[in-house]
């Protein structure tokens, strides 16, 4: 953990939570804590001193916090409220408007687990409580519990995102508790005539947050208790506070927070990393000297061949000659199998299903601009198209896939694109002034870049079409070529609502076609190897700044990387060209020893 808060510090939280699911198995509960500045003993301290608010004293507000934290997760183990629980797990966020609170994740034994819709109602109201019957319920949750009022009644509510409640309420009355389809649960919300008054509007329990009520008359604060039942929300707390960190605002209560040393997460039962030794993997020392052996052993690439290649090619070659070597040396061996592969192909009428895998930077699109240009200066036909607008604009006349196929908006297994052979569409012109099926039954390549974005029913029904059109039922895609890009780690397609499986399952590779297509793999970063780097390079540290070393003048010079990998590349460039004697400063990370058996640092 390089520091309390950064990315690697939440990161190694993540993994640690989920080696807990791994043991208990997934969380039952979330309960939302929030402290609250009326609390007795910050009202006691306030009133000594008339001028101050509890905002003005946001150390007050975190040391009673604190205590309560502590007092609740005792109070949620010792009263079973949720049962047995058998795993706790909390993080504290702050925000720059508001109190500070903490999310918390409750673990059960499997005989304390909810089994049916109607074991949630045990642990979890989104009911006003009668007046009559238990005042002390109505005013707590009149008090702390209520949503709004937004909506129609207060359509400038903080809440308020396009006109609707982003918290989607007033929530649908419910006459009993029920999961739906995807898992989730829908809290028994009966139309009760009760209601609460805030802010001159009468609130109904459409806008009751869900909550347990003993532990809200325990605490009298905010606490929103949701039943989840699965590890996701894991991610989603981490990820939450991880954002707010790299926010770059530190409110009052943070800093109190931190300066007092408090805890930002907790879990029980605690997780030990154990430190791994592979085996017969040891370690390796290179000297500085060790480069140049084996650059002349030949056991490290450099750019001498081509200069070599350069040099003999001047000697002989005509000017026509020496350009078309340039330009294969441009085209680095990846990308050149791919190209010849494809250019044969339609020099021999032969037909390829290739998909291209590759990562942002290895060469594709200018691969496909060199594929296109070849062939249609051969007067050959290439569709270019591409899973959205903006990556369409980089290809020679592309367009999107759903603009030129005519996907239907509802995919299904034997769904067409709306052109075929007797298609009346097909009299509408495209940018080519060809009918858009004739255009199809003409096209020699077909060139879909971010091909992954899109469900696997596209090319489904991109194949049953051409196979319509030129009357090869036989032939996967008309016996046409297909050249599919893409990278697993970049988007994937799109689907609201839909579970990590069924997305997977609207993937191309899920497809029957997918086994059909040569895989083939771009590895190598073209852009960090042009020499625009070594000018950009050499125009902010020149000789003169280099030479000199001055704290004031490098402070004033900085070179801005979106990745960190080009940043490592700059600063390796940059120590190479400087000659005076380099010092290394290495960080340690120690760990804090305390007296709980709360397992953090």
């Amino acid at each position: 953990m390089t520091f309390t808060g950064g990315s690697w510090y939440m990161y190694d939280h993540y993994l640690d939570a989920f080696a807990i699911c791994r043991k208990l198995g997934n969380p039952q509960f979330f309960i939302t804590f929030t402290s609250n500045v009326n609390w007795p003993e910050i009202k006691r301290f306030i009133a000594q001193y008339p001028e101050l608010t509890p905002s003005d004293r946001a150390d007050v507000v975190c040391q009673v916090f604190e205590q309560r934290i502590h007092a609740f997760i005792v109070f949620l183990k010792e009263q079973r409220l949720f049962r047995n629980v058998t795993g706790v797990l909390y993080t504290v966020e702050f925000q720059k408007q508001g109190l500070p609170h903490c999310h918390t994740l409750l673990w059960v034994d499997s005989a304390s687990k909810i089994q049916a819709a109607e074991d949630v109602d045990r642990f979890i109201s989104t009911e006003i409580p009668d007046p009559r019957i238990d005042q002390d319920g109505y005013n707590a949750v009149s008090e702390f519990m209520m949503h709004g009022p937004c909506g129609s009644a207060n359509s400038k509510a903080v809440c308020m995102k396009r006109d609707q409640c982003s918290k989607k309420f007033p929530k649908k009355f419910n006459s009993k508790t029920f999961f739906d389809d995807k898992g989730h649960v829908h809290y028994q919300r009966r139309d009760t005539s009760i209601s609460t008054t805030r802010q001159q509007f009468k609130l109904d329990n459409a806008y009751v947050v869900p909550y347990n009520q003993d532990l809200l008359l325990a605490f009298q604060a905010h606490n929103n208790v949701e039943y989840c039942g699965w590890s996701m929300l894991i991610k989603q707390m981490v990820d939450k506070t991880e954002n707010y960190v790299e926010g770059c605002f530190v409110c009052a209560h943070e800093a109190y927070w931190r300066i007092l040393k408090f805890d930002i997460h907790r879990r029980e039962p605690t997780a030990q990393v154990l430190s791994v030794h592979l085996q017969h993997m040891q370690r390796v020392t290179f000297r500085d000297r060790d480069r140049a052996a084996c650059e002349a052993l030949g056991l490290l690439g450099d750019d001498k061949e081509w200069e070599i290649a350069l040099e003999e090619a001047c000697g002989s070659a005509s000017s026509e000659q020496l350009r078309y070597v340039f330009c294969h040396i441009l085209l680095h061996y990846e990308q050149k199998t791919i190209y010849d592969l494809i250019i044969n192909a339609n020099l021999n009428n032969r037909q390829e299903l290739i998909f291209v895998y590759g990562h942002g930077e290895t060469g594709k699109t200018f691969l496909w601009k060199a594929i296109i240009s070849t062939l249609r200066s051969q007067e050959k036909i290439v569709l270019a198209v591409a899973s959205s607008g903006i990556a369409s604009l980089l290809l020679p006349s592309g367009r999107t896939a759903h603009s030129r196929f005519k996907f239907s908006l509802e995919l299904t297994e034997e769904s067409l694109c709306r052109v075929t052979k007797n298609s009346q569409l097909g009299k509408l012109l495209a940018d080519t002034d060809l009918i858009i099926w004739g255009l199809l039954a003409d096209t020699d390549l077909i060139i879909w870049d971010e091909a992954l974005m899109n469900d696997r029913r596209c090319f489904e029904a991109l194949d049953r079409t051409l196979r319509d059109i030129l009357g090869q039922s036989s032939f996967l895609f008309g016996c046409k070529s297909i050249l599919l890009c893409g990278h697993f780690r970049q988007t994937l397609p799109v689907k609201k609502g839909a579970s990590k499986m069924e997305i997977i399952a609207s993937c191309i590779s899920e497809s029957q076609l997918w086994s059909s297509f040569k895989i083939f793999t771009l590895k190598e970063n073209t852009r960090l190897a042009r020499p625009g780097l070594s000018n950009l390079i050499d125009f902010i540290y020149d000789k003169n700044t280099l030479s000199t070393l001055s704290a004031a003048t490098l402070q004033r010079k900085a070179i801005f990387c979106l990745k960190n990998e080009t940043a490592d590349l700059i600063n390796s460039k940059v120590f190479e060209i400087v000659t005076s004697e380099s010092t290394s400063y290495i960080s340690q990370d120690e760990a804090t020893p305390t007296e709980n058996n709360r397992a953090e640092t």
